[in-house]
Parts: C-alpha cells; sequence; structure tokens
C-alpha cells in the first residue's frame, strides 16, 4: 500500500474540487460513511473520460459521491443507473443530485440490488461495483450479464484496507476479508473478462468483457447471454430457481450444458405424457420401455444439474439437492416444475433460430 508520505505528495497535484464534492468528503468523514477514495475516484472519472460510455449502472450509490463524479464526464445523452438500498443513504443522496444539477443523468433505483438488477432491461457499457462485502459475488454475476461486450467492469476495495494480503487479520475483519479473497479469485480467473487489481486506493479491480475465448467446444458466454436477455422477455429469468443454473452455466462457461439440459427436459417432459394418456390411448405398447428411456433420461438430468451447478457456492448445491434431486414426491414435483420451465427455454430456443 502507499505510504502517508506519498500521499501528501500526490495530494499537493490535486486541483480545487467544486464545493459540493468536498462538502460530500468532509461530510464523509465525519459521519463514517464509506465512499470511494478520492484518488480511485479521479481514477475512475478517468476511466469514464476514456471509455465514453453511453449507459453506466453503479452498484451502491451511497451519499451520491461517485454517481456524480461519474455523472459530470458523461457525453450529453448518456445516462447513469444506481442502486442504493439503505433509506437514509438514499435521502442524502437524492439531495446531494439535486444540488449537482445532474439529476437528468442519474436514475437512483431505491432497494436491493440484488432484487432490482434481474429486472433491469438492456446492457451496460460499464458497471461500478461498490457494495456490501458479503453480496459482491452475487453481485459480479449479474454484473457480467448486463455488461456488453468490450464493456468495463470497475470494482473497488479488493484490496481491503491490505487485509486481503495480510498474515494476520483482526477478528472483526476476518469473515469481509474472507469474502474478498474468495471474490478477487473468482474476478481473476474469470474467462470471459480481461482483468486485472490495482494498487490504487483500496484496491481497484479492473476488466474488460471479452468477446472470445480459447474453447473451440463451447459457445461464447457473450451470446448466451445475449440469449438469457431475450429469455427474459417472456419472464423465464424471473423464476429464481432457473436464473441461477443461468448464472452457473455463464460462470462456468458452460452454456452448452444448459441447453443440453433444456433439450433433455422437452424429451423427458414428451416421455411423461405418453406415459399419462397410455391408460386411455390402446396404441401406446411399449410402455416398459418408455419408463426406462424416462427413468435413464432424468437421471442424465440430475448429473447435468450436478456437474452446472459444481462452481456454484455449497449452499446453492445443498439447496438444489434437498428441493429437486432428493427422490422424494415433493423433489419430483419440484423437478417437473423445472423441467417444465427449462421445456419452455428450448421452446424459445428453437423460435429464436426460426426467426434468424
Amino acid at each position: 500500500m502507499i505510504d502517508e508520505n506519498q500521499l501528501r505528495y500526490l495530494d499537493s497535484f490535486r486541483k480545487m474540487d467544486n464545493e459540493l464534492i468536498l462538502e460530500m468528503e468532509t461530510f464523509a468523514t465525519e459521519n463514517l460513511i464509506p465512499i470511494l477514495d478520492r484518488h480511485s475516484a479521479a481514477f475512475l472519472e478517468l476511466q469514464i473520460k476514456m471509455s465514453k460510455p453511453k449507459k453506466v449502472l453503479e452498484i451502491g450509490t451511497a451519499i451520491a459521491y461517485s454517481s456524480i463524479r461519474i455523472a459530470r464526464n458523461l457525453s450529453n445523452k448518456a445516462v447513469l443507473h444506481t442502486i442504493e438500498k439503505s433509506e437514509d443513504n438514499i435521502k442524502l443522496a437524492e439531495a446531494n443530485i439535486e444540488k449537482s444539477g445532474l439529476a437528468g443523468k442519474i436514475v437512483l433505483h431505491k432497494g436491493d440490488a440484488l432484487e432490482i438488477m434481474p429486472n433491469l432491461t438492456g446492457k451496460y457499457d460499464f458497471i461500478f461495483l461498490d457494495a456490501d462485502k458479503e453480496d459482491y459475488k452475487r453481485l459480479f454475476d449479474y454484473s457480467l450479464m448486463l455488461l456488453k461486450k468490450k464493456g468495463i467492469l470497475f470494482v473497488d476495495n479488493l484490496l481491503w484496507h491490505g487485509y486481503a494480503a495480510a498474515e494476520r487479520v483482526p477478528k472483526k475483519f476476518k469473515n469481509s476479508t474472507r469474502m474478498i479473497r474468495e471474490f478477487n479469485s473468482v474476478f481473476m480467473s474469470q474467462q470471459n473478462l480481461k482483468a486485472t487489481i490495482l494498487t490504487i486506493g483500496d484496491g481497484i479491480g479492473l476488466a474488460i468483457k471479452i468477446k472470445k475465448r480459447n474453447s473451440k467446444n463451447v459457445k461464447d458466454a457473450t451470446s448466451f447471454c445475449d440469449e438469457v436477455e431475450k429469455f427474459s422477455e417472456h419472464k423465464l429469468l424471473v423464476k429464481t430457481d432457473l436464473q441461477k443454473l443461468v448464472l452457473a452455466a455463464v460462470n462456468s462457461l458452460n452454456e452448452e450444458l444448459f441447453f443440453s439440459i433444456a433439450f433433455t427436459a422437452k424429451y423427458v417432459q414428451g416421455l411423461l405424457r405418453v406415459i399419462q394418456q397410455a391408460g386411455t390411448n390402446p396404441e401406446i405398447k411399449n410402455l416398459q420401455q418408455i419408463q426406462t428411456d424416462l427413468t435413464e433420461n432424468m437421471e442424465k438430468i440430475s448429473v447435468d444439474l450436478r456437474t452446472l451447478l459444481a462452481g456454484s457456492s455449497s449452499e446453492n448445491k445443498a439447496a438444489f439437492e434437498e428441493k429437486y434431486l432428493a427422490l422424494t414426491a415433493e423433489s419430483f414435483a419440484n423437478m417437473r416444475k423445472l423441467l417444465n420451465d427449462f421445456e419452455w427455454v428450448k421452446v424459445y430456443q428453437n423460435q429464436l433460430k426460426r426467426a434468424k
């Protein structure tokens, strides 16, 4: 980390900022409200100036310090969407945005980002993530889906007060430090990002979403995200568990497996309908073979679901095991609902192909 003498030296070059920015910095310090380090904020502004995004998403508004610094560097037709769940912060943010004269460039979404992000429409050229550290991984998942090809992801606090690299961590920072370390590993290993962590402020993660990757056997994850965006028009992604599987596919670059499950699900649904008609349709004579086929394909779906969820959290995997794979009457009923969702994914994918 940079030492105090170097910080003072760099501060000597700082040009006088506008009164509102200085006022917000003082207010944040006096009221212990975390905002973006001013050196990181200057770097963020520079990134906005260079990349010239038309649509920006900020996750974590706080008092709108970084929101205003982003918005004042946007072009005339560009817009910033920013999300904040703290009611106290929302009031302060609204007042500061009004004072800044930039209200026409800033759209403030009030609520939990994990609930708001799945319902955002379109994609973003630039995403700034600076929210609760325990949510970083899940917010990162949604950010990848919302980020355009060649879009920039800017993440704060990846050195976490120096504790991310420390051997000894104070007890009150142990859990948050563990989460940041886990996030950093995921961030730096993400195959559809070109990423780095910079020693600016409290550690800035900077990444660009790349268009291609080396794998020849799997389609580009970004094209998969484009198709997922179209699925959302049919409200399939409102279904939480299907959404989790989509995120697992994106994170593991395993979208082919996702669509393979959809194909098998459509086939299984067809077998189940045949079995249901067997009692009233005398032409159905190979019922035993159909039931064997059903068993084999259900086993295949179970294996594929576990494979797709391999990189998910232990809590997520355990929840799917209990809800869908426990071989109980309840889990079978839940599986039928999930297969129905997957069947519609396949139907809609076929519609997209025919439309091309």
